[in-house]
């Protein structure tokens, strides 16, 4: 079986346009003699960056990844924390779109509930900044699948206010958006304080005013599981079926046609958000950053999809 297991890891360690569905369901299956092989391809963080930003199409470590966190695999977690503690632009290179659209439910679907590494990257300042936002996200992820409890995820966010800030500063910001999403209404005080000190993007955020009314209101798409943004990883396959490299050109243009983006809109928004307009302008949902996941829910960033 071994063999099997070794000549299926050679034949998607790169891609070549199509979904390999079938070995992929054959790894899952094995999962006994699978492991050993998937922790191997992401076990040195140096190779594995230098393989992805230098050899063509090299894709093994992302199914690795994937399969590795459906498994709950708590060996991976040190490895996955290494490759990513790395600086940000080899980072962004290796792994681009990743970092903002799954390294979160990866790191804590591997984390066994132990966020000691988790918070080693959030804390680091040296860390590529998606990464630590990433490295935030997976503790939200935790406390949905319920192995930490929202007293323990206000508790940590708490002592993050405490971090040094600048002005404008991303993972303030991220942190700040977190608290919203979380409506840690608890956490009022140390938000509003970062706004009054300028560590919130307001192209980003929108002023304290509009948080305000935000995360007073009652829905909460955290909460009641329609946001599968902080789902652990229990279906891998679908989760990168769904990725544009292994989609046909006519079913990319087919659900790019069908987005439903109001230019005519985001045009308008621009035009209010930037001009001179006294008074509060109130957004139903705050902006999206640039390398935020696109809202249109193609997987990638805002700045690579929709922004354009």
């Amino acid at each position: 079986m071994s063999e099997k297991i070794e000549e299926i890891i050679e034949k998607i360690s790169f891609y070549d346009g199509t979904f390999p569905k079938e070995e992929l369901q054959s790894l899952i299956a094995n999962r006994a003699e699978s492991t050993p092989f998937l922790l191997e391809a992401i076990s040195n963080a140096e190779e594995v960056l230098d393989k992805l930003i230098n050899e063509d199409n090299y894709f093994l470590p992302f199914y690795a990844l994937f399969m590795l966190a459906q498994f709950r695999e708590t060996e991976a977690y040190p490895f996955v924390h290494r490759i990513f503690s790395a600086d940000a632009e080899t980072v962004d290179a290796a792994f681009d779109d990743f970092t903002t659209t799954d390294l979160h439910r990866v790191l804590a679907s591997v984390s066994g509930g132990d966020v000691s590494l988790i918070n080693q990257l959030i804390e680091d300042e040296n860390v590529y900044e998606f990464v630590r936002t990433a490295a935030l996200d997976s503790w939200a992820c935790l406390l949905r699948a319920g192995l930490k409890t929202r007293e323990e995820t206000i508790a940590y966010f708490k002592t993050l206010f405490d971090l040094p800030a600048k002005e404008d500063d991303f993972f303030r910001g991220s942190l700040v958006w977190k608290c919203l999403d979380l409506k840690a209404v608890e956490l009022l005080p140390e938000v509003e304080k970062s706004y009054a000190e300028n560590n919130v993007d307001l192209m980003l955020m929108g002023d304290w005013q509009e948080y305000q009314k935000l995360i007073a209101e009652e829905t909460n798409s955290f909460l009641d599981g329609s946001n599968k943004h902080y789902d652990l990883v229990d279906d891998m396959i679908s989760d990168l079926a769904s990725w544009y490299c292994f989609k046909k050109p006519q079913e990319f243009m087919r659900e790019f046609d069908e987005a439903e983006i109001d230019d005519d809109f985001k045009f308008e928004e621009e035009i209010l958000w930037n001009s001179g307009y006294e008074g509060t302008f109130v957004r139903e949902t705050p902006k999206v950053g640039k390398n935020e996941p696109c809202a249109c829910g193609s997987g990638r960033k805002y700045k690579k999809c929709c922004m354009n």
